[in-house]
């Protein structure tokens, strides 16, 4: 997965920094890391001490840098690279943070910096993980949420008389470039679907509704420009265009969606970065 991959994050900063700071508590309580472990006495007000600047320093990180850096932690340009830039500085600053509290309230120059920001790489991950899952469990959600809605738009939508639902009248005239043409109305168009040089019209003859398939000579670019006038026909990826009166289910999940159309039988995939235009167009 590229890192420019969008990213986005789907739980609240408040709940992110609770239960990083308990979870990462959690695991200092318990490993007693960074030389607690041999301590005689005030151990555990050394441990409280931790966990508080470990909650400081994850307060500042989710709330003070992003309003520092507000265009930089735009959510809707929030990436997976950005994503794990974060970690390393949540990190950074962790290790910050306690490495200072160790030293001015203790004294401890006999712990080098690197070996606190070691440590901090051993226990950050356990939070990290937790959060992943999570919010990949909050997107399949919610995911599964606009399925769910698009599909029940698509039922009514298939109920209604076909004079309600159908599209108005547009003729679409494809051309190869060895003289063979083909003319249907728009409203009997399936999908269309780039072959190297050349493209496949499939769509449904107006006597008896069958699905008949054309093949010509021409680019996709020719095709889009054939159907700018019937809005319902969109691309959803790079090969395929579709008419999206002619899509009877939507099926997926994060990793892609996939058209089904109203033969029952053929399914056609949308790629990421024509996912929200496809949702749009069918809610």
């Amino acid at each position: 997965m590229s890192l420019n991959s969008p990213s986005p994050i789907v739980y609240s900063r408040w709940k992110a920094v609770l239960i990083s700071w308990l979870i990462a508590s959690l695991v200092i309580w318990v490993l007693q890391p960074f030389g607690i472990s041999n301590l005689k006495e005030d151990k555990y007000w050394i441990i409280l001490g931790s966990n508080l600047t470990t909650g400081i320093m994850l307060c500042i990180a989710l709330y003070l840098t992003p309003a520092l850096f507000p265009r930089y932690h735009d959510a809707a340009r929030w990436t997976l690279g950005k994503q794990l830039l974060k970690y390393i500085e949540i990190g950074l600053l962790i290790t910050v943070g306690l490495w200072s509290y160790f030293y001015f309230v203790r004294g401890w120059t006999v712990i080098p910096f690197f070996v606190c920001l070691l440590w901090v790489a051993a226990i950050i991950p356990f939070p990290t993980i937790f959060l992943l899952m999570w919010n990949r469990n909050l997107l399949l959600a919610r995911d599964l949420h606009k399925l769910e809605t698009i599909n029940a738009t698509l039922a009514q939508r298939s109920e209604a008389e076909p004079s309600l639902s159908r599209p108005v009248d547009i003729p679409l005239h494809f051309k190869g470039s060895t003289k063979e043409e083909l003319l249907i109305d728009a409203r009997n168009l399936l999908y269309i679907e780039s072959e190297g040089n050349y493209i496949k019209i499939v769509y449904r003859r107006i006597d008896d509704g069958k699905m008949q398939q054309k093949l010509l000579r021409a680019t996709m670019k020719q095709a889009v420009d054939v159907v700018t006038e019937a809005p319902f026909v969109i691309r959803c990826h790079r090969a395929f265009l579709v008419n999206t009166q002619a899509v009877a289910k939507v099926e997926g999940n994060l990793q892609g969606y996939r058209l089904r159309m109203i033969d029952g039988d053929t399914e056609i995939p949308v790629s990421r970065g024509y996912t929200r235009t496809v949702r749009e167009i069918l809610s």
